[in-house]
């Protein structure tokens, strides 16, 4: 840091202190000895001030005397509210010759924690049934519905005079995850973990020193970009039509244009189709969505929607030219069989104008139409091309590609018959050549039908002969987690990314150095960072090959060592936030209290922290908190009973201590008897819990549990009673048969006249309530499963607290699969006798979950596959949530009578919170001017109920929450960053506008710990100039001194201002320019001007007399203090009382007074 002159005496005494100067920054009605704490030294490593001679102020008058290096701005400004372009292809875009049909459905068995049932069981399923499939145009349909919906919408308000929807008001707050401390990773101690990374792409720059731009997809999250190696991460693409990914690429001569497949690949049960390919040409700040050519077969939609991209590359010769592999999803239909989301032509894609037109070039001569899982450019040779189809095997093209010039590979590679494959997946990898060879050198990892590893293969001569390598571990979801990649250095160094080991305690990451002849398992590192399970993606950087990132189910890690003996891994998901949730569960008044269950990284408690608390591991579903002892939770694993010999495992655990131990309550390997569930039971794979908080005993809540069966326990889960008569003694079948499994319950708060009432659910569509469920065996069940309810699968139950007769179910699915009973929101008034379809505006869009306002019965919110609605006048009219939360599946949204705050468990982006917005005025804390302020200034926001009590932050750097207020800034590209925070009060909030803030409009919401929610918005600015005055207001006497340096170069600090106790104010005292041979400098303080343009356009005046200016930048000692040191001129000699006016850039800073003796 440089200065123009050492600060010392007075001046130094002066900011040590922070008496007068900090006044201003705490504003109206705080006194000054609370405002001395508001403004932190920097670590004394950052301070330095070198003494600098008289000589070298006077003499130089214009230099410009700066501190440290502008902070760049993140490269993450992103438009995220822009309408995106959507291109078509023209026509049926295809040069295939022929239609082509679906190929056979295949029998893939599902990601698993352990041996849990098929997870696609509960995911596809539910968007499927009744059919095998989800219909084909579904997912493309009802995006366009809301749009046209919601142009509609807007139109009407116009008309009316009105802005905004008054429920899109409220603002959503991110409660993380980012990250959950003490994740499920391969260590002794848990470490961070986020959520399900997929896809990762390395800035063609990227180095690990001067360039750390590295990009990451997420399964439901988007894409995030993090600009300092993974330490920080922001979110690019949260308005897109999907946040689906699958994967990523850069254009390696132009790192602003992106390529993103949306659509996850990977074989799981809970992997989302996708809504096309996005390009953006300006680094993520707008995207253009490519949908692909017509498809040649009904309903002739584009054949990017719906689909699933698993590769996309890059010619490095021509990057105008591109290749696609895309895939469909695997679905669960009413028989329990496999299904496919069926989309039209799928494989292997060509384009030739960066992306925005492609052709379909699928190699082999098949009549059905075959999924590429992979494809690759050589890097020696771009013209040749590798392609990887589903069953089928691995083909070359010396012709970019092209029809007709495709090779099907052998010499030594696995056959199989497409009819009954002998693989699946098929995942590619290239390197340099290995001598003598000159061709590049190629790996292939083939995944076995039965889901394991069956084999790795290595070619050295172009494809044409092929060896089997070592097999690293043959365990592995191969049709999962399937990652190979080679170090673009050295091609005996080869990454395998898996699974686990059979005991869960390693084996995800493995790394061979001999070209595959052994392998060394690198999942835990040097035993303090471990990895998660499940890899999906590695990167290795080309500039420097020990720099490695590993993305898995848990999260982002990187090694700097890659290529040690003992690898470390560095932790990346600090800031993250992507963790699939299935459920959550409130606190009865605690609004800092959720608990949730999430996808492979377990049950986590939020506390008030963005960072959860990790309870419980495995794959976590459906959780409980005990309204009437909030210590006592419950949260259930996958479930599965015991056919086919498996081990069954039905039912929760239980913490009686607020989640730190956990007890089993249920069926886990047990045998037929009373008192616990069947084991043979019809069971989900998340099966619904739900309690009722009516019985407040020693006991706690009554707790129901549904397998086909509602089971009733009233004491804590030790035992468990099927209600309803039936043959075994074990309860009623309460579904419609066959293969129904209960997916819902709900049971009415009231317990008045006996009546204890649940309702019940089924993901067959049936609907039953009973009003005796204390009768055990003799409790009765209505069945409601009647007109205009779809046969399609219910997700939720929402009863109206104030009514037993008042209920609101809803259904997934598409209305196309029932078109004579559509839609998704049914009401009764009548406890089932009828129902209404108050489905009203809302798109075809599979709805999971409901919940109605506890003090106004026709509000009502739903979370479905696109966020989450709300209508205030019981489904006539529905709108989209969408102020602060991105456009994700939500799988569960509740409300919290105690806070009157609406709580949203997404499947992607973690959880949200939702409280109605109270106003908020933010000024410059040093002029309290609303006209513009500037990044990385100092702000004052003034409101109601902004924090629950006065807290003031006395660490380096400074935190995100105090008290548990939170600020959250998001700039006018969409970019949402938390501030650093001064001083938190119920009244007034200081913090610091975040470094990277773009300018324009940004919105600025402050989180009470209370779940109290007010925003506002602010103009940001480069530049917007303010000063501090002594009296807090923003004008009269500035903030600061004088600084006499004499002819001996004595450096004295003058006060320019005096605390007069008779007018109760600082009022301004005389400056002495004293002897011709003394120089006088007045030093002031500011904030706002550390990013100006050239000194030169720093201007002041003294009583309209010019002044030079000597320095204007960052003060070095506060955060987001900004100094101005300007030379007095003798001619001001008289002057008296005379305006301060400051010009920076052509903006006037707030007027003050200074006394010129």
């Amino acid at each position: 840091m440089k200065f123009p002159f050492k600060l010392s005496g007075y001046g130094r005494r002066l900011l040590s202190r922070r008496s007068i100067l900090f006044v201003s920054i705490i504003g109206l009605g705080v006194s000054a000895a609370l405002a001395t704490a508001l403004f932190l030294n920097l670590p004394s490593e950052q301070r330095q001030q070198p003494e600098l001679s008289a000589t070298a102020v006077s003499t130089q008058p214009q230099k410009e005397f700066r501190h440290g290096k502008r902070r760049q701005p993140e490269l993450s400004a992103v438009n995220h509210s822009a309408k995106v372009q959507v291109v078509r292809a023209p026509g049926a875009a295809t040069t295939q010759t022929e239609l082509r049909t679906v190929e056979p459905s295949l029998v893939i068995e599902e990601k698993k924690e352990g041996t849990g049932k098929r997870r696609f069981d509960w995911f596809y399923y539910q968007r499927a049934y009744p059919e095998n499939t989800i219909p084909k145009e579904a997912g493309f349909r009802m995006r366009e519905e809301l749009a046209s919906e919601e142009i509609r919408l807007n139109e009407l308000r116009a008309l009316n005079g009105e802005s905004t929807a008054p429920e899109q008001l409220a603002f959503w707050a991110a409660l993380g995850p980012a990250p959950i401390a003490d994740g499920q990773t391969f260590t002794n101690f848990g470490t961070p973990v986020s959520g399900r990374v997929t896809a990762i792409a390395l800035d063609p720059r990227y180095n690990g020193t001067t360039n750390q731009t590295v990009y990451i997809g997420a399964a439901q999250g988007g894409v995030w970009r993090s600009v300092d190696n993974g330490t920080h991460w922001t979110p690019l693409m949260d308005d897109q039509p999907s946040l689906a990914v699958g994967a990523i690429a850069i254009d390696p001569t132009n790192p602003n244009v992106i390529y993103v497949g949306t659509g996850e690949g990977n074989r799981a049960g809970d992997t989302y189709y996708g809504q096309g390919l996005l390009k953006t040409t300006d680094g993520g700040n707008t995207w253009t969505q490519i949908v692909g050519p017509i498809s040649t077969t009904a309903p002739n939609i584009p054949s990017f929607i719906n689909c699933s991209f698993m590769t996309i590359e890059i010619d490095p010769s021509n990057p105008q030219t591109l290749y696609a592999a895309t895939n469909i999803g695997l679905t669960s239909g009413a028989s329990g069989g496999s299904g496919v989301v069926i989309i039209g032509n799928r494989g292997i894609w060509k384009s030739t104008d960066g992306g925005m037109n492609w052709r379909n070039l699928n190699p082999g001569n098949f009549t059905v139409d075959r999924t590429g899982t992979d494809v690759l450019i050589d890097p020696r040779r771009p013209q040749r091309v590798f392609a990887a189809i589903l069953n089928v095997g691995i083909f070359r093209s010396e012709q970019g590609g092209e029809l007709n010039t495709w090779t099907q590979l052998s010499g030594g590679l696995p056959f199989s018959n497409p009819d009954n494959p002998s693989f699946n997946r098929v995942e590619l990898a290239a390197g340099p050549p290995i001598a003598p060879s000159t061709d590049s050198t190629l790996y292939a990892a083939f995944a076995a039908p039965n889901d394991n590893l069956l084999g790795i293969w290595r070619s050295v001569d172009g494809g044409t002969n092929w060896t089997q390598v070592t097999t690293p571990q043959t365990l592995g979801q191969a049709n999962y987690n399937l990652e190979l990649t080679v170090d673009p250095t050295n091609a005996e160094t080869v990454y395998y990314g898996t699974q686990a080991n059979s005991l869960n305690s390693a084996g995800t990451v493995f790394r061979s150095i001999n070209g595959g002849q052994s392998w060394t398992d690198l999942s835990r590192g040097d035993g303090n960072e471990g990895l998660h399970a499940d890899t999906h993606a590695i990167a290795v950087s080309p500039a420097n090959p020990d720099i490695v990132f590993t993305g898995n189910d848990g999260g982002i890690w990187r090694t700097n060592n890659a290529n040690a003996t003992t690898v470390t891994w560095r932790n990346l998901n600090g800031t993250l936030n992507i963790t699939q949730f299935q459920a959550i569960a409130l606190h009865p008044t605690n609004p800092n209290f959720v608990i949730g269950g999430t996808q492979d990284n377990g049950t986590n408690i939020f506390t008030g922290s963005l960072t959860w608390q990790h309870s419980r591991g495995g794959d976590g579903g459906f959780t409980l908190v005990d309204q009437s002892n909030p210590q006592v939770l419950y949260h259930t694993f996958f479930n599965q009973n015991n056919s086919g010999g498996q081990r069954a495992q039905i039912g929760p655990e239980i913490s009686l201590n607020g989640g730190l131990t956990w007890l089993r309550r249920g069926c886990f390997g047990c045998s037929t008897q009373s008192g616990n569930f069947n084991p043979a039971d019809r069971v989900g794979f998340y099966a619904p819990m739900a309690q009722h908080v009516g019985y407040t005993g020693s006991s706690g809540n009554v707790v129901y549990f549904g397998t086909h069966r509602l089971y009733r326990s009233a004491d804590q889960g030790i035992t468990w009673n099927g209600l309803g008569a039936s043959s075994d003694g074990f309860g009623a079948d309460v579904t419609k048969g066959g293969t129904g499994r209960l997916s819902a319950i709900a049971a009415h708060p009231s317990l008045a006249n006996n009546q204890e009432i649940v309702w019940v659910g089924a993901s067959d569509g049936a609907i039953q309530v009973t009003t005796n469920a204390n009768a055990g065996t003799n409790a009765t069940f209505t069945n409601l499963t009647k007109a205009p309810l779809p046969n399609r699968f219910l997700t939720d139950i929402a009863l109206d607290r104030n009514n037993t007769l008042r209920a609101v179910i809803t259904f997934s699915g598409f209305n196309s699969v029932t078109p004579t009973t559509p839609g998704h929101v049914f009401l009764t008034t009548n406890q089932g006798q009828s129902w209404t379809d108050i489905s009203g505006n809302l798109p075809d869009v599979p709805v999971t979950s409901a919940a109605i306002h506890p003090n106004d019965p026709f509000t009502i919110y739903i979370g479905t596959d696109l966020g989450v609605f709300q209508t205030t006048n019981a489904g006539t009219t529905w709108v989209r949530l969408g102020n602060g939360m991105p456009r994700v599946a939500t799988f569960m949204v509740r409300y919290h009578a105690a806070s009157n705050s609406l709580f949203a468990a997404t499947h992607g982006r973690g959880v949200y919170r939702l409280t109605t917005s109270r106003s908020l005025a933010t000024v410059s804390a040093a002029s309290f001017s609303a006209t513009a302020i500037a990044t990385e200034s100092i702000v004052a926001a003034f409101g109601t109920g902004l924090a629950i009590r006065t807290e003031i932050a006395n660490v380096v750097p400074l935190p995100t929450t105090l008290a548990g207020t939170r600020v959250v800034v998001r700039d006018a590209l969409g970019a949402e960053r938390f501030s650093p925070l001064f001083f938190v009060a119920p009244t007034q909030v200081n913090f610091l506008i975040p470094p990277g803030t773009a300018p324009g409009t940004a919105t600025i919401s402050i989180t009470a710990d209370n779940g109290t929610v007010s925003s506002g918005t602010v103009e940001i600015a480069n530049v917007a100039p303010s000063l501090f005055a002594a009296n807090s207001n923003g004008r009269e006497v500035p903030a600061g001194f004088a600084l006499r340096v004499t002819a001996a170069g004595a450096q004295l600090n003058e006060p320019i201002s005096r605390f007069d106790t008779g007018q109760s104010k600082f009022v301004s005292v005389p400056i002495d320019l004293g002897a011709t041979t003394d120089q006088v400098f007045l030093v002031l303080f500011g904030s706002g001007f550390r990013f100006r343009s050239s000194l030169t356009n720093v201007t002041a005046t003294i009583g309209e007399t010019p002044v030079s200016v000597q320095y204007a930048g960052p003060q070095g000692d506060f955060v987001g203090l900004d100094q101005l040191n300007l030379s007095l001129p003798r001619t001001l000699i008289g002057k008296g009382e005379a305006d301060l006016v400051v010009t920076v850039d052509g903006k006037v800073a707030n007027t003050l007074r200074v006394n010129i003796k």
